[in-house]
């Protein structure tokens, strides 16, 4: 109870502007977390401590973390931006280790005079038990990091574990939907008016805006019918404007044979400011978030499995689980993909699309609940060393 009452207290604080004035290592004692080591002597370096309240359950591999610097980054509110009065524009000196160990990070944003960017950086472990501390470095002497690649590059692959088949950014480019994953499964331009917008973080240019697609943008993973045991899907959707209660395809799989099942946004009950995520097999009959509110960003995420018998499905939208079962058959894995298709209505609807993802594997509740918080900058304190 006193950890919670103290980051309570830590939040409201922030909020004030008052935290400078707090000693923080009776803080950090209170709140049952350790007080963050100091960098190398000589070092410029942020302690990262990823807090474990999030975190239900221990997390081993390459975990993808989302890393924001700005003047008011993670659940302290940090001012971080000495990284860019140090650097300028040689983000390629930024390094992050955990225990000594150098982590992948792919830089999605970074813009010096803006004071803010987006890393991506591949944890090897999260804990459920303590929370995980990594150290990010930035000095201007060092030498470029290796283990850094910019967005979609070859090396910022190494973020994402081989069971990750596409990683969707949205940054950068609306001439194509480039994929930073392994597979490399670019995507077509969008067949609408797209532009560049703030995402879930508020980094500018990271998010995608989306208005008016006239036809789908997808991609085709194989020409004939295979299936998947696991499957697990993952989308941000921003609601602008949408006067036509249009349903729209987010992500799609579907065989030959007709077999298909979307992840919809779709207006609810033709309210026209009250949306949802659903997914359409025939009917809407596997889950249905009920009405969401526009101008707000949500999070739609699936997982999905077939264990021989029956397929099921979890739901989660906004981190909470809807806790809905679909007793379906096998997960077809042709035209498995992002699809901007406006399936019914016509005139302008405009959207926003931020980290679409798939795995092939049916992710954990724990590393579906800690993708929410950590995409919405609600997991990490940092702390200045």
């Amino acid at each position: 109870m006193i950890k919670y009452l103290v980051t309570f207290f830590l939040l409201v604080s922030a909020a004030l502007g008052q935290v400078q004035s707090i000693d923080e290592d009776i803080l950090f004692h209170a709140a049952g977390i350790k007080t963050p080591a100091a960098g190398p002597v000589g070092d410029k370096s942020l302690t990262l401590i990823v807090t474990n309240s999030v975190i239900d359950g221990d997390l081993t591999g390459t975990i993808p973390i989302c890393v924001y610097l700005s003047s008011s980054s993670g659940l302290g509110n940090t001012d971080v931006t000495d990284v860019f009065t140090e650097l300028g524009a040689s983000s390629n000196k930024i390094a992050v280790t955990q225990d000594g160990t150098s982590l992948p990070i792919e830089v999605e944003y970074y813009n010096e005079t803006e004071e803010q960017a987006v890393l991506w950086v591949g944890a090897a472990s999260l804990s459920n038990a303590a929370v995980t501390e990594l150290t990010l470095t930035y000095n201007s002497t060092d030498s470029a990091n290796s283990d850094l690649g910019g967005l979609h590059s070859d090396t910022a692959t190494n973020v994402w574990a081989a069971d990750w088949r596409s990683v969707y950014h949205f940054a950068g480019n609306t001439a194509t939907n480039l994929d930073s994953a392994a597979a490399r499964l670019h995507a077509p331009a969008v067949s609408g008016e797209a532009s560049l917008t703030n995402g879930i973080v508020g980094c500018p240019h990271t998010s995608y805006q989306i208005a008016d697609p006239t036809a789908n943008n997808s991609y085709e993973t194989t020409s004939t019918d295979t299936y998947l045991a696991e499957l697990t899907v993952m989308c941000w959707v921003y609601w602008v404007t949408d006067p036509n209660g249009s349903a729209r395809h987010i992500d799609r799989w579907g065989g030959s044979s007709g077999n298909s099942e979307y992840l919809l946004t779709t207006r609810q009950d033709g309210s026209t400011d009250l949306y949802r995520f659903a997914i359409y097999n025939g009917n809407f009959d596997i889950f249905d978030s009920g009405g969401l509110g526009n101008t707000l960003w949500h999070s739609g995420i699936l997982a999905y499995k077939n264990d021989g018998a029956a397929s099921e499905g979890r739901a989660w939208v906004n981190d909470s689980q809807l806790g809905t079962t679909h007793t379906g058959g096998d997960i077809p894995d042709r035209n498995l993909s992002i699809d901007f298709n406006s399936q019914t209505g016509t005139g302008t609807h405009t959207f926003r699309l931020d980290e679409a993802w798939e795995a092939l594997n049916e992710l954990s509740d724990a590393y579906i609940q800690m993708l929410d918080d950590n995409c919405r900058d609600e997991m990490i304190y940092y702390t200045v060393n």
